[in-house]
């Protein structure tokens, strides 16, 4: 993802994340998509942070509610459709955290390695 443009990373999310909305309202609801908003949430943890990532991730679970709305929820109450929506929550948090951290030391690592002091430690 480090050649990805930053400024084009939050729409490009945004797209992918409406496109997945849309397909997942119009499946049924023995299948969701839940998993296909990692992509979009990661990306964003990446480029933008760990705090931009649950906002995606709460993105994300707006559109999963919002994709129950049209076909319905597969549970036989709504505090086990609230629980399986926190369960996801959780997971594209988790997940934003990961993403968020591993930015981060990808660009530790590449400061690290891209100064002349890696030279000294290279033996002839």
């Amino acid at each position: 993802m480090q050649g990805f443009p930053r400024q084009y990373a939050a729409p490009a999310a945004a797209a992918v994340m409406a496109i997945i909305g849309y397909y997942d309202a119009h499946t049924s609801y023995e299948m969701s998509l839940w998993a296909f908003y990692i992509a979009p949430v990661a990306l964003i943890a990446w480029r933008f942070g760990f705090a931009a990532g649950c906002a995606c991730a709460s993105a994300s679970v707006g559109l999963l509610m919002l994709a129950a709305y049209y076909t319905g929820h597969p549970y036989s109450t709504a505090a086990y459709f609230a629980f399986a929506l926190a369960g996801q929550f959780t997971a594209y948090v988790v997940i934003a955290w990961y993403a968020a951290r591993l930015a981060v030391v990808q660009s530790i690592l590449e400061k690290l390695l891209s100064g002349p002091e890696v030279a000294t430690f290279v033996k002839d």
